[in-house]
């Protein structure tokens, strides 16, 4: 019952190799550079600085973490007797006090650069935090080695901890930390100039850039969050034909459908605002209890004869408690008894324990939607925190079950709000990502909020499929409000559905989504 899966890069450097032997020219083209560098001081009273330095953080920051490569090169370069450092050369350099800011070097660079690695976008704040981690540990390997070789290896020498940072620290600080400046200001501009980040390039050749972009992720690359905001203003029609073309290349042609079934209505202490089971909104929805055995079992030997890959019990509130999960993995055992449709679940804010209870009566997967961006979540909801959500998926993925994770759109965010959400999720590795439309539900904050426009919908599930090439990006709740029921999202990047009702409004019948997926040209996994 899985659906196609294609591992791809999780990042990418900011100075991009498209071979070995450009690699390799890099490196070495780095490593000279460095080694010059020891050797060039700018003439500034009180501050001294050499353009090692920063030729060492230019590397970090352009190459990732392999920048360290080239400063190991330079190093052991100069151990095989090259007289690059600046007392000459040799494998007895080691034993010389300042043989540790080499070291320093080395690690500083790894480290600094796999910080840029991390980032979705390396921008000038974070290089300058890359330059100072780099900083820190070259003066930690650096002084920690002097003082080791001066106390214990030099006869009748010895230096005390205050006079080495007097002597070591503070006259070269000042001017590593403007070599640090100098290098971060160089490298925003060679990235503008590499990766042509400029606005005026990016809005005067949109076509071009669409292309650009989807050919990369179709090579395995994970764009960068500013070459996905290039996207937002992207011409629509051919934003969504690549997405289509990257979700088939990816994914395939098979259509992913899911069905679930309230498990447990209204009385929730959460105050989501699009919510209408939330107790802090008067929206007429009376609490129920958890239907019967034979009522959710039927449901979901019903939905598996119709088709239907994968069916998930949703109960309302911030998390269940120990008795209603007892409660809960009995009606998941009796479906796994009954049919051998695929178990999902949503239960809220489970703790790791819990979790397991499902795991060990056949539940596969866990639904806990992220619903917007960290900086927008609190717009949202105050009563629970966007890191809650974060570790309630890294609970269920620790113990093995999949995820599943989107969000709800038309509720005030912006586009970048949507695009730092999904690449939240591709961070978390999650793969099937419901698209869940605002629909306003009179009595809560956001009934009178206008329902997005249908281009602005294909525009996001286009740009999420950029985003996370091999993902199912799961047409959810509110897909009624459009007009061909959601048709054109599934030649726009779309490969998978909720079928069915959703909690609180009505959705698309099953027979439907079948025929729509059919049309689209989907081959429908029908058991």
């Amino acid at each position: 019952m899985s659906h196609i899966s294609t591992s791809v890069p999780s990042k990418k450097r900011i100075f991009n190799g498209n071979s070995k032997i450009t690699d390799l020219a890099r490196y070495g083209l780095f490593a000279a550079l460095i080694a010059a560098g020891a050797f060039i001081k700018i003439p500034i009273p009180v501050v001294p600085i050499t353009l090692q330095y920063i030729f060492v953080n230019i590397s970090a920051l352009l190459l990732g973490k392999k920048g360290a490569i080239p400063v190991a090169i330079y190093v052991l370069t100069g151990l095989c007797g090259i007289p690059i450092f600046t007392m000459g050369g040799g494998f007895s350099y080691v034993l010389k006090p300042t043989f540790g800011y080499l070291i320093g070097f080395i690690v500083g660079a790894f480290a600094s650069g796999t910080f840029i690695d991390k980032l979705k976008s390396a921008n000038f704040k974070t290089m300058i935090i890359s330059g100072i981690i780099n900083i820190i540990l070259i003066y930690i390997f650096g002084l920690v080695y002097y003082y080791l070789i001066v106390n214990y290896y030099i006869p009748d020498s010895s230096i005390n901890i205050d006079r080495l940072l007097l002597l070591g620290l503070l006259p070269t600080v000042p001017g590593d930390v403007i070599s640090c400046l100098v290098s971060a200001l160089i490298c925003v501009r060679l990235k503008k100039i590499l990766f042509n980040h400029k606005k005026t390039n990016i809005s005067s050749c949109n076509m071009s850039n669409v292309s650009i972009l989807k050919s990369k992720v179709l090579n395995g690359y994970m764009l960068t969050k500013d070459e996905i905001l290039s996207l937002c203003d992207a011409p629509l029609e051919e934003l969504c034909k690549g997405a289509d073309e990257i979700r088939n290349k990816f994914c395939g042609n098979i259509f992913d459908m899911c069905s679930i079934i309230n498990g447990k209505i209204g009385g929730c202490t959460e105050n989501c605002k699009f919510c209408a089971q939330s107790k802090h909104y008067n929206t007429h929805v009376k609490p129920l209890g958890m239907p019967s055995v034979d009522e959710i079992v039927n449901s979901a030997k019903h939905n598996y004869s119709k088709g239907v890959l994968r069916f998930s019990i949703v109960t309302a509130g911030r998390a269940l408690n120990d008795e209603e999960v007892d409660l809960v993995c009995i009606r998941y055992k009796e479906i796994g008894d009954s049919c051998n449709i695929y178990k999902c679940a949503s239960h809220g804010l489970l703790t790791k324990v819990q979790l397991e209870k499902l795991k060990e009566v056949g539940v596969k997967r866990y639904h806990n939607n992220l619903e917007t961006s960290r900086r927008y979540f609190s717009s949202m909801c105050t009563t629970h925190s966007y890191d809650d959500k974060i570790n309630t998926i890294k609970a269920a993925q620790e113990i093995g079950l999949e995820v599943c994770s989107g969000g709800i759109f038309g509720i005030g965010e912006t586009m970048e709000d949507r695009i730092d959400m999904a690449l939240e999720l591709r961070e978390l590795s999650v793969k099937s990502i419901p698209v869940n439309i605002i629909n306003p539900i009179p009595g809560t904050p956001y009934m009178g909020v206008e329902p997005l426009d249908y281009e602005i919908v294909m525009r996001i599930v286009a740009i999420f499929r950029f985003i996370i090439p091999d993902s199912m990006i799961r047409i959810a709740g509110g897909r009624s409000l459009l007009s061909d029921k959601g048709a054109k999202l599934f030649i726009s990047g779309a490969n998978a559905v909720a079928t069915g009702d959703m909690l609180t409004t009505s959705g698309i019948s099953i027979d439907d989504d079948i025929k729509i997926a059919k049309n689209a040209g989907y081959s429908v996994f029908l058991h």
